[in-house]
């Protein structure tokens, strides 16, 4: 058995944000809430047009016009959760800020291709154009789920030529609501464990522990 490995693990928050209210300095005391004085790391970007990023102890925030994006460093349920406090707390401070949505994602990554999950991207469609001298190289099937008032967009695809297969969750909630928004990018451990049962009892896959951090 290879277990898959969790990474790209990020929340984001959707709205008309302005990104030039998000200064380092800014950032730290109302998203980080870091005293004054300490340390965060800036990245710009020197070879191409691209938001500015702020990390602090294991999260990177990243401000654009149309979203607010929160990375963990780590992959795993801590680093998710601390993800999803900072983010409401730059929701709640910025309350006049039009918001649409925000969705939490948890990916994993399998270097070899469970058969449970080749099964489930296998259909009728594949069989016919194999036999029709079109075997496809790449196949994904998506699934939108009612969930907790929002919705799962769960989302299993199989890249046979590299060979890697990638289960990826968004737990999604279309709101104008801010209060609702900032309690949905908290409830990160139930999204946990609805995705653990998931993997464990329907499909039928190992994941480890282990994250791929996060240094781009």
């Amino acid at each position: 058995m290879h277990p898959g490995k969790p990474f790209d693990w990020n929340i984001v928050v959707l709205g008309a944000w302005n990104p030039s209210i998000f200064t380092p300095d800014w950032v730290r005391e109302h998203m980080f809430e870091a005293p004054q004085g300490t340390s965060v790391e800036v990245q710009v970007a020197l070879d191409r047009p691209a938001p500015m990023r702020i990390r602090h102890e294991g999260v990177t925030v990243t401000p654009a016009a149309d979203r607010l994006i929160g990375d963990c460093t780590s992959n795993d349920d801590d680093s998710i959760k601390q993800v999803g406090v900072v983010l409401d707390r730059a929701v709640l401070a910025l309350p006049l800020t039009p918001l649409a949505a925000a969705g939490v994602n948890r990916r994993y990554r399998f270097e070899v291709i469970p058969p449970t999950v080749a099964d489930v991207v296998c259909s009728s469609l594949d069989e016919k154009l194999t036999s029709s001298d079109r075997p496809p190289d790449v196949r994904i099937v998506k699934r939108r789920i009612p969930w907790n008032g929002g919705r799962l967009n769960l989302e299993i695809a199989v890249n046979e030529a590299k060979p890697v297969a990638t289960i990826t969750f968004n737990y999604e909630l279309i709101s104008n609501n801010a209060e609702s928004l900032g309690d949905w990018v908290q409830k990160t451990d139930d999204m946990g464990n609805d995705a653990r049962e998931i993997l464990n009892d329907i499909l039928q896959v190992e994941v480890s522990g282990d994250n791929d951090d996060d240094d781009t």
